[in-house]
């Protein structure tokens, strides 16, 4: 069962160098432009335990984790990412922008690495103790171009696997879009001008109420 709050969250997602983060940066840019002042937090981390997760799992050390542990791993930094940091900020009232969200885990734990979908969508409710985002943002690219923009020499872990995983996440994600109405999927090849101004006329749409009043801070 869905959790209520009181908050307004967003999430941003899609396949590697799609181009989320910098347009979770203007996103937060424009929401501060208008004096709210929104929580910005990144999967994996944006606490000590789920940072530690994190360089485990973007470590090309560790280019063997099993995709089990790898699920597990995920949703352990998603379940104290949550319980630290994103639960008590939606009940208070506050915007919750995240970068990445539980749709990853299904596209690249389950559509990528081929665990089954079943164990995936218990193994998500439970991390994130049942909040859905309000909004989710799915920015939409082939993984041609993503690799295009790829810097060759600084690839992590997951940036190193193959053009046909990619392709499995891609085709994750639009499946995902398919069949759920909170996601909004925006074609990653527009300029990122466009592709803001997009996301902010369905953020606006969205959270109209949290936006234009209340107490969002």
């Amino acid at each position: 069962m869905r959790k209520e709050h009181k908050g307004f969250f967003v999430c941003i997602d899609g396949i590697d160098q799609c181009g989320k983060s910098t347009q979770v940066q203007i996103l937060q840019n424009k929401l501060k432009s208008i004096d709210k002042e929104p929580l910005v937090l990144r999967e994996p981390g944006s606490t000590v335990v789920s940072e530690d997760i994190r360089r485990i799992l973007l470590s090309t050390n560790n280019g063997d984790i099993d995709p089990l542990c790898e699920l597990f791993l995920y949703s352990a930094s998603r379940a104290q990412l949550m319980a630290e940091m994103i639960i008590p900020a939606l009940d208070s009232g506050r915007i919750v922008l995240l970068d990445r969200y539980h749709y990853s885990t299904t596209a690249y734990q389950g559509y990528g690495r081929g665990l089954p979908s079943t164990l995936i969508e218990t193994i998500n409710q439970a991390a994130s103790h049942d909040y859905e985002p309000d909004l989710a943002i799915l920015i939409d690219i082939s993984p041609e171009i993503a690799m295009q923009r790829r810097d060759e020499t600084g690839r992590d872990r997951i940036e190193r696997f193959s053009l046909d995983f990619f392709r499995r996440v891609r085709d994750g994600y639009r499946k995902l879009a398919e069949n759920d109405n909170k996601i909004y999927m925006v074609d990653g090849a527009l300029s990122k001008e466009k592709i803001a101004e997009l996301i902010w006329e369905k953020v606006e749409q969205t959270g109209d109420k949290f936006l234009h009043g209340g107490r969002l801070i």
